[in-house]
């Protein structure tokens, strides 16, 4: 059927007008994030890591497989309670890896600096780790992924997201934090000055929606100070996803994901960052 002689076609002019009407929000929204992204980047720092296992057998039936890669720092330690068939770099899980550290701030610009973490109370909760925490649990709850983690979980999960239960939480292992995950670390690396909190990702019976394997870990971690400040602190959030070889590529192992991702991990410190300090 052809065009009614009696209904214009838009004019080229109409057309540009149309077309900036529905793109102007987009472009918006994308300038927000650069903005977001240089104002983050200005107080915090992210890198990015994958190791690959060797990739299956060529399709051409030879016994050539795609070579191993790795490029997760050697310098990264792995979290306490990840599983030991994942963390072995031997390991046949790829894995994705994503570390934001903020830029060191004097310990004398915090609040509550008598509780900071010390070698000799290595373990010992304090009260800067669980309101830094509580501050980015809480920011987090304001993100379109929790919006949809909220949507998917029982009324019993729904409650962790809640503003009152979260300024209640002191994060001790068992803890179930924002609906999906679970307390699994509360301590310190032996002998070193610094607290870490790491929660697995653990959807309750009541999750339906798709299922990711992998932790995040919060920390705070003491430096020598530079002149007259003895000491200064980071403040850390990290990011470990695993799958199968044969299983679709996470989130992180995407290059626009990745970039969304520490957008968020960036914003998160930087929000607590602002809470525990004066």
């Amino acid at each position: 059927m052809g065009i009614p002689r009696n209904i214009p076609l838009p004019s080229a002019r109409l057309t540009g007008t149309i077309l900036a009407v529905v793109l102007a929000p987009l472009a918006l929204e994308a300038g927000y994030l650069l903005y977001l992204k240089r104002s983050v980047s200005r107080r915090s720092v992210a890198t990015a890591g994958l190791r690959l296992p060797a990739g299956k057998l060529s399709a051409s039936g030879s016994d050539a497989r795609e070579p191993p890669t790795n490029t997760i720092p050697s310098s990264v330690k792995r979290p306490a309670t990840m599983p030991a068939e994942v963390s072995d770099d031997a390991s046949d899980y790829a894995l994705a890896f994503e570390r934001v550290v903020s830029h060191p701030v004097p310990a004398s610009s915090l609040k509550d600096t008598l509780s900071l973490p010390s070698p000799a109370q290595a373990g010992r909760p304090t009260q800067l780790m669980t309101t830094y925490l509580r501050t980015t649990m809480k920011a987090f709850t304001w993100t379109p992924q929790a919006f949809f983690l909220r949507s998917a979980v029982g009324p019993d999960a729904k409650a962790t997201f809640d503003a009152d239960f979260l300024d209640a939480l002191e994060f001790e292992v068992g803890d179930r934090v924002d609906g999906v995950y679970t307390v699994s670390y509360r301590g310190a690396r032996s002998g070193e000055p610094e607290e870490r909190v790491e929660m697995m990702l653990d959807p309750p019976e009541s999750y339906h929606g798709p299922v990711v394997q992998g932790m995040i870990i919060s920390g705070i971690e003491l430096l020598p100070g530079d002149g007259e400040e003895a000491t200064q602190a980071v403040f850390i959030n990290e990011t470990w996803l695993w799958r199968r070889l044969e299983d679709k590529p996470t989130l992180l192992e995407g290059a626009v994901g990745r970039w969304l991702h520490s957008l968020l991990a960036q914003w998160l410190v930087v929000k607590g960052l602002k809470a525990v300090s004066r």
